[in-house]
């Protein structure tokens, strides 16, 4: 029964296991840094919860304008090479979240943040279709996407249970 169960869940192939690790470490980062964010952001940044989803919809609207020309950049200089860049560019991104001082600081690295993720995503996207046979798309993609489920998950754990045991102060009173 483990056998038939074995082989029921694993990846139609080595690189489709891989890409859906990939995929968990990924979720597993952004799950974290999302259930931490909220309480960061209002208890020492400083903004409101109305600042916080202005500044998530004007990202948004961001990546929806920047999606069609990151396309473009993604068939220009190929997906693994852009789907690259964008990891680097967005882990720098991701260290400079603790200096932010102020929701104009915010917006701009929301902002900064998404763009390069709509890279990332449009260069994954086409970087899996590159890479996997045309056969097992389908199958390997759903083992991305349920990898991706598990770590978003795993990440809010993670970070909910860092924003729970971490020390707080609310202007000087006990949070």
């Amino acid at each position: 029964m483990l056998t038939a169960l074995k082989n029921y869940a694993a990846p139609p192939s080595s690189l489709a296991g891989r890409l859906s690790l990939q995929s968990l470490i990924f979720a597993s980062g952004d799950g974290t840094f999302l259930a931490g964010s909220a309480v960061f952001f209002t208890l020492v940044v400083g903004l409101s919860l109305g600042q916080i989803g202005i500044g998530l919809t004007v990202a948004a609207i961001a990546s929806f304008v920047v999606a069609v020309p990151m396309g473009k950049l993604v068939d220009h200089f190929g997906p693994k090479r852009m789907w690259a860049l964008s990891a680097v560019i967005q882990g720098s991104l991701f260290v400079a979240w603790p200096f932010i001082e102020s929701f104009p600081q915010y917006v701009a690295l929301a902002v900064a943040m998404e763009v390069v993720g709509t890279l990332g995503g449009t260069a994954h996207g086409a970087y899996v279709i590159d890479v996997l046979p045309a056969s097992e798309r389908v199958e390997s993609r759903a083992y991305m996407y349920s990898a991706l489920n598990v770590g978003f998950s795993l990440g809010a754990l993670i970070g909910h249970g860092r924003s729970l045991s971490a020390p707080m102060s609310c202007g000087g009173r006990p949070c």
